[in-house]
This record gives structure tokens, C-alpha cells and sequence, in this order.
């Protein structure tokens, strides 16, 4: 699998870590739909392209970034064919 991060990954810590819970995997979470993704029974319906660029203070990266290495090495540890399952919400 290798040490690249994968892009839904960064998103599900970062989301975490910075308590975004209006971001893509909390309103995923939540049900929403979005164009080009299956229907999962209840599904919300989201209107728009999303809420907008996030605003970052000085202090986000310090609080994501460590998520993020922990996350990365989570990731390098799959084994081949193997599987990284992530519960919404927590660093685990």
C-alpha cells in the first residue's frame, strides 16, 4: 500500500481533528447525497458545491498534523489486499 496518504483519509482526520462535522465524512455520516455516489437508504440531500474553503488558524496544523502521521502510519501498515477501517468521528 505504501506511505502516500490517501485523499479520503486526510479528509476523515483532519474533519476529526479540527471538529468539522459538516465536512464531506460527517455528512456522509449524516446521509447525504452527492452527485455521482450511490443512494444508501435514508440519504439527505445536499444542495450546492459545499459550504466554501475552510478557514485555517495558525494553530489547525498543529492540531492536525500529528493525526495525520499517526494516520499515515496506520495506513503503511496494511498489508497487501488488507484493509484500513476508520470509525467517523475518532482517530481510530
Amino acid at each position: 500500500m505504501g506511505p502516500t496518504r490517501p485523499h479520503d483519509l486526510v479528509h476523515a482526520v483532519v474533519e476529526t481533528a479540527l471538529g468539522i462535522e459538516d465536512g464531506f465524512w460527517g455528512a456522509t455520516a449524516r446521509g447525504s447525497t452527492f452527485q455521482g455516489f450511490p443512494l444508501v437508504p435514508p440519504g439527505l440531500p445536499m444542495e450546492g458545491r459545499g459550504a466554501g474553503p475552510a478557514l485555517l488558524t495558525a494553530y489547525e496544523p498543529d492540531r492536525t498534523g500529528p493525526r495525520l502521521d499517526a494516520a499515515a502510519a496506520r495506513w503503511a501498515a496494511v498489508p497487501e489486499g488488507g484493509a484500513l477501517v476508520r470509525r467517523w468521528g475518532t482517530d481510530r
